[in-house]
């Protein structure tokens, strides 16, 4: 997968920023060709930086483009920059929502769906959807997220013949599962696994429109095995999709599917647990704001492995006291 450095985002995100003078129109063009390089370079890149900074640099990106309707754009310069605006506010959502800014998310996702919408860009739309479902179960709103997916599936705007997101699957098979509604969770894994396996998508991608990897996949299957306290269809997910992965993806894609998979480990192994979400901890935090998906399967960790009234192994309280220094 092609890595995109720091030094390179910048000066993509720079170009962004210099005054051009002369035509609207060229202008137009030449500043959503910019904002559009940008796009890609966060795509690329996601997960190698702070996610906070990550959604700054899309809301930088943003700025920069022309207000419709100042500008004499033709029907295909409008196109553009509404692709432009609507795909930096995805990767704007996402970078929050992963965050653990909820509600920056949401917010972000209204004029970036609208944009969408006008586009009749159903992926994007859909994608969004599934964007909020995902900030709501980073917040702990299962119904909400359960009410957002189904919006993204079954919204009488969009054409049955436009391949359904597999996240949108996930993020109600997430819910199901923090509702204690283990067929439904199921239910939906496998509706889920079905669009995957005709899909053929990538083993390790980051989050994109167009596609969601086998990787991403896994984790949510994961998680919401752990949530069901099936801890041998979790290894068993995880153990396949750490050696599936190419070796030098292993170690981040074991690190991952390790967080999701610590919670069906709370009560019968939670040494090996803690080690688990420790290591995702310590990694996410050293890219800046710790990914909500981390901080939140860390809380879920804790108060099940300190539910049965017991004292917590070492390592449990080590991991208690690592996420009080964090402050978030």
């Amino acid at each position: 997968m092609e890595r995109w450095s720091r030094r390179g985002l910048l000066a993509t995100t720079a170009l962004l920023l210099v005054p051009v003078r002369g035509n609207p129109g060229m202008v137009s063009a030449m500043t959503v060709a910019a904002a559009e390089a940008t796009a890609t370079a966060l795509t690329a890149s996601y997960g190698q930086q702070d996610l906070a900074q990550t959604a700054a640099s899309a809301r930088a990106a943003l700025e920069t483009l022309p207000t419709l309707g100042v500008h004499p754009l033709g029907n295909t310069g409008l196109r553009d920059v509404l692709h432009a605006q609507a795909r930096l506010g995805l990767i704007r959502a996402r970078a929050l929502a992963d965050s653990g800014d909820s509600e920056g998310a949401r917010l972000a996702l209204v004029p970036a769906r609208v944009r969408a919408a006008r586009l009749h860009d159903w992926p994007m739309i859909r994608y969004a959807y599934a964007a909020e479902a995902l900030a709501w179960l980073n917040t702990g709103q299962p119904r909400l997220a359960l009410a957002a997916a189904y919006l993204g599936q079954n919204s009488v705007d969009l054409p049955a013949v436009i391949p359904l997101d597999a996240r949108l699957y996930a993020a109600r098979a997430r819910a199901w599962a923090l509702l204690a509604q283990p067929d439904a969770a199921r239910d939906a894994l496998a509706g889920g696994q079905r669009l995957m396996d005709k899909a053929d998508p990538p083993l390790v991608a980051p989050p994109q429109v167009d596609q969601i990897s086998q990787a991403e996949w896994a984790r949510a299957a994961v998680d919401v095995h752990s949530r069901l306290g099936d801890a041998a269809a979790a290894e068993t997910v995880a153990t396949a999709m750490v050696r599936a992965v190419p070796p030098s993806d292993r170690p981040d894609v074991a690190l991952a599917l390790g967080a999701s998979r610590a919670l069906a480990l709370a009560r019968t192994a939670p040494d090996e647990g803690a080690a688990l979400l420790a290591a995702a901890l310590t990694r996410s935090a050293e890219l800046g704001t710790p990914a909500a998906a981390v901080t939140e399967r860390v809380d879920a960790f804790l108060t099940a492995a300190t539910a049965h009234g017991r004292a917590p192994d070492q390592a449990v309280t080590d991991l208690a006291e690592r996420r009080r220094s964090l402050r978030i």
